[in-house]
């Protein structure tokens, strides 16, 4: 300026600026610090999809391409240098796959959604992205790994718990306490109901809904329920009884209940079973009690009736007098068949072991008709008798058999008794000579036999009769004995208008072997010397009397005891004794004489009236020694004595 060089200068207040640039800084400092701060990665990606900048959590979650986060890198050259080492583990091995789909979709295109992924790390991370309003994009970064964990621990622990549920061979159910809707059912539970997988409501299961009710209310009562047996169905509408036992718990803010049930049908089976067994076994008992009973009975009737019987037929045989003659035919007629219903009796109850022998069926039918004949004449039951001539023989055991024919014409005798009017009982035998059988049937106009029984009416313990009436035993043991016999039994509709047993059995050409006074025609040739012992004096005399006849010197004792005064003092030939006596019985005279006389031991036999109660029992077949059974006739005691002699 006037030739001299000047400088012009302007003087400007900064100070504003200074401190507007000290608060941005101060601000842009706050904002480093508060992203600095937070948990989560955070990066800013500008408008061009360009780094702008992270926080340094970011960068350690990126720790493997944290070279690339600088400004000015693009968002896609970022994604691809974590996937070309290695950075996200659902990239390897898809590489190419990974890329194309972040390529078309773009940062913009996850801008609002959050996106769970994994690096080769193991960490898991949950990433979000939101637009700024500049066009930039916002992500952050959350570490989730411990949620992960624990999310896969608890589907660990479900996956456990299920498969387990699913093993489980007991049925396992969870529904809802309102309204019975199904939460889970296990397989067992499935099969048990036989449900398929639609299956909803559990009500539907209850034969009566008022059974869930009441099931129900001791549950809310108490909080559980113990072994509650009730009647289902399942969904092919089948029913069985069940028990149930629940538990009520809270699962989703609700009261649901968790139950198991218990088929109970094969224990309902077994307890039936039980309590059919039961009453057979007392059956059995009383049966025993009434053997027992019958035994002594028996011992009672055989004295007098043997004396009866031997006595008769020794007046018949040893009169002079026609009339007197006659008269003693007719006591040992009747004497005998009182004989003969108690030896049935006996034979029945001893349920002796099948002794095959040729027979005459309609002896049988006789001789069963001892038993039962009064039981049908005073319930005013008709019989009627249609037996063939000249029917072949069959092969046999006559106890067995009469058991057989007793029972069938017992059960029509039950079954007749509530027919009103004329009530008839026909018994009819035949030959059939086509199939070499002889065939006996027994009809009755009773109610029948309804044909969906007839196929188990020979089954065990099935029977039609009331409880306490029936054990559902007789007709199955008719069949084993039929069919042990060869034969065949079968039920079907009566002509008569009620039931027909038909029994078949196979002939046989074997002649009939008869016991009784022809067994034993003449008397002893050589006399022998024989010591009766017996407590029944008039027993004991009888049956000196029938051996005197014969020729035999015969001495009579009154007990064992005194028979072994007898022998000290007496050889004998043969010793012929009953068993229970006083003063020393059979066993305690056998046991005796083979200490002290052992060759007479081997002389001895029994004549009894009590061959059924278990000691005389045991003892006969522990001796091994001949008996015979009263009451007795003089043929049967000659035909003893034959085989006495004889052995």
């Amino acid at each position: 300026y006037k030739g001299r060089d000047v400088a012009i200068t302007s003087n400007t207040d900064l100070s504003e600026r200074r401190r507007r640039e000290q608060e941005l800084r101060s601000a842009h400092e706050t904002l480093e610090d508060a992203i600095e701060a937070l948990t989560e990665g955070f990066v800013l990606w500008d408008e061009h999809d360009r780094f702008v900048t992270c926080n340094e959590r970011y960068r350690k979650f990126n720790h493997l391409v944290a070279d690339k986060l600088t400004p000015g890198t693009h968002w896609l050259d970022f994604i691809s240098a974590g996937v070309e080492r290695g950075q996200y583990v659902a990239a390897l091995g898809e590489e190419e796959t990974y890329l194309a789909h972040y390529r078309a979709r773009g940062i913009k295109g996850a801008v609002g959604q959050s996106n769970e992924f994994q690096q080769n790390d193991g960490h898991w991370f949950e990433a979000t992205n939101q637009r700024t309003r500049q066009g930039g994009t916002v992500g952050t970064r959350v570490d989730v790994t411990g949620r992960k964990r624990m999310e896969r621990a608890v589907r660990n622990s479900e996956a456990l718990v299920r498969q387990v549920l699913e093993a489980c061979p007991v049925p396992i159910l969870m529904t809802r306490i309102r309204d019975g809707r199904i939460l889970y059912s296990s397989p067992a539970t499935k099969k048990l109901f036989r449900m398929d997988g639609d299956e909803q409501d559990i009500t539907t299961r209850y034969m009566d809904s008022r059974d869930r009710d009441r099931f129900l209310s001791v549950l809310r009562e108490t909080g559980r329920v113990d072994e509650y047996e009730v009647e289902l169905k399942r969904a092919d509408e089948s029913s069985f009884w069940g028990s149930i036992s629940a538990r009520l718990i809270e699962f989703r803010g609700e009261n649901v209940v968790v139950s198991t049930t218990n088929d109970l049908t094969e224990r309902k089976s077994v307890e039936a079973q039980m309590a059919r067994q039961r009453e057979v076994l007392h059956q059995s008992e009383k049966l025993s009690a009434l053997g027992e009973l019958l035994a002594g009975v028996a011992h009672e009737l055989n004295n007098p009736l043997s004396v009866v019987v031997g006595q008769a037929l020794l007046l018949q045989e040893t009169t002079q007098d026609e009339a007197t003659a006659g008269r003693a035919e007719k006591i040992g007629n009747a004497a005998d068949r009182c004989a003969r219903i108690v030896k049935t009796f006996l034979a029945m109850a001893r349920q002796k072991p099948t002794q095959n022998a040729p027979l005459d069926l309609n002896e049988i039918v006789h001789s069963s008709l001892d038993v039962v004949g009064y039981s049908l004449r005073s319930s005013n039951v008709d019989l009627e008798l249609v037996l063939a001539d000249d029917l072949p023989l069959i092969q046999g055991d006559t106890s067995q058999l009469n058991q057989v024919l007793t029972n069938l014409i017992l059960n029509a005798h039950h079954a007749l008794q509530d027919t009103d009017g004329k009530r008839t009982l026909q018994i009819c035998t035949q030959a059939l000579p086509a199939s070499a059988e002889v065939e006996i049937r027994v009809s009755d106009n009773g109610p029948g036999v309804p044909d969906e029984i007839q196929s188990r009416i020979f089954d065990p313990f099935f029977t039609t009769k009331d409880v306490g009436t029936g054990t559902g035993i007789g007709l199955a043991v008719c069949h084993r004995i039929v069919d042990s016999h060869g034969g065949a039994i079968k039920v079907q509709h009566s002509d008569l208008g009620g039931a027909t047993f038909t029994v078949r059995f196979p002939t046989t050409s074997a002649p009939a072997v008869q016991i009784g006074e022809g067994a034993s025609a003449a008397p002893q040739r050589v006399g022998r010397t024989i010591l009766v012992v017996d407590d029944e004096v008039d027993v004991g005399e009888m049956l000196a009397d029938i051996l005197r006849a014969d020729g035999h010197t015969v001495s009579v004792a009154a007990s064992g005891r005194t028979a072994l005064a007898t022998v000290s003092k007496q050889d004998f030939d043969i010793i012929l004794s009953d068993i229970r006596m006083p003063d020393g019985d059979g066993a305690f005279l056998y046991e005796r004489l083979k200490a002290d006389y052992p060759h007479l031991s081997e002389r001895i036999a029994f004549v009894t009236g009590d061959t059924l109660t278990a000691r005389v029992k045991d003892f006969l077949e522990s001796a091994e020694r001949p008996y015979l059974e009263k009451p007795i006739t003089p043929g049967e005691v000659r035909a003893f004595m034959h085989a006495l002699v004889g052995e």
